[in-house]
């Protein structure tokens, strides 16, 4: 994060700055509490939103072909 856009969203009390415990000259960024709960309840459903729509225009062999990759990908990342 550069310094200017944190300056500016610290200015908005959209983050906070805490220092670091162990090493006064760090300091820590937090986001504010209406941030963190974009990112938690809003930002996901619009990550997915193009997904989703695809996936309502897909035929039921496409959907299939897709779980199959699904569950492909799932075995692969089980066997690390």
């Amino acid at each position: 994060m550069n310094r200017e856009f944190a300056v500016a969203r610290e200015e908005r009390n959209r983050l906070e700055r805490q220092a670091d415990g162990d090493d006064r000259r760090f300091a820590k960024i937090l986001i504010s509490q209406v941030d963190r709960e974009y990112l938690d309840n809003t930002m996901p459903s619009i990550r997915l939103h193009p997904i989703v729509k695809a996936l309502e225009r897909a035929k039921p062999s496409e959907c299939a072909a897709i779980m199959e990759g699904f569950r492909s990908l799932r075995r692969l990342m089980d066997e690390e």
